[in-house]
């Protein structure tokens, strides 16, 4: 294996300028590592994305139980204040035929 690796680089590096060649491994190097932190960016920008767009569906989804959950609590106090009114009158005996029939 070391054979085969001295015969490559005597063919990349024929005049044996080390300072060629590392100038050459050391940009790849930078490249290969400029591209892996564009992808990490990339990556972590997509999490964000997505966590966003949970996050508003969970909003959407409180605000419209709230409404909901409001209009039903709506109706019941309405329904209450109802039957209250009505146990006050038979209370005080303003119950009379007429109003019953109404």
């Amino acid at each position: 294996m070391a054979k085969g690796f001295r015969d490559i680089l005597k063919g990349i590096i024929p005049n044996r300028s080390w300072k060629k060649y590392l100038k050459y491994a050391l940009g790849e190097i930078t490249l290969l590592v400029v591209g892996i932190l564009i992808a990490l960016q990339i990556n972590n920008w997509n999490e964000n994305r997505k966590h966003d767009s949970q996050l508003t569906e969970i909003l959407r989804t409180v605000e419209s139980d709230l409404i909901r959950d409001t209009v039903t609590v709506s109706r019941i106090i309405e329904f209450y204040e109802v039957l209250d009114t009505l146990a006050e009158k038979f209370i005080q005996k303003d119950v009379t035929p007429e109003y019953y029939k109404n």
